[in-house]
């Protein structure tokens, strides 16, 4: 079984030059042909959301349920507790339901 053993910085560091690894420094120039010249400049362009077909910046975006309109007419809590109510005492009055007591 290998032993583990502590290596000081420094000597890894001349270790990984030896190899030929590590110095960090990355690609020192970018060589990719498929790389438009426009991405390997500095400075990027810059484009507006209006040019990007973005929404602006004074969009607000919801963050809660409650700041959207229902116009869709989705049923809310206190509708569904009512016509669950309401199909309950029905289906009671019609005799097609025997069961417990609903609230």
């Amino acid at each position: 079984m290998p032993r583990n053993r502590t290596i000081k910085t420094d000597d890894a560091l001349r270790m990984m030059k030896k190899i030929g690894a590590g110095g960090g420094g990355g690609i020192a120039q970018e060589t990719d042909p498929t790389v438009p010249s426009w991405a390997k400049q500095p400075t990027k362009p810059t484009y507006t959301a209006d040019e990007v077909g973005a929404l602006p910046k004074t969009t607000k975006i919801p963050s809660k349920t409650s700041d959207l309109t229902n116009d869709s007419e989705y049923i809310t809590e206190p509708k569904l507790t009512d016509a669950v109510s309401d199909a309950l005492t029905q289906a009671k009055a019609s005799g097609e339901f025997d069961g417990e007591e609903g609230e």
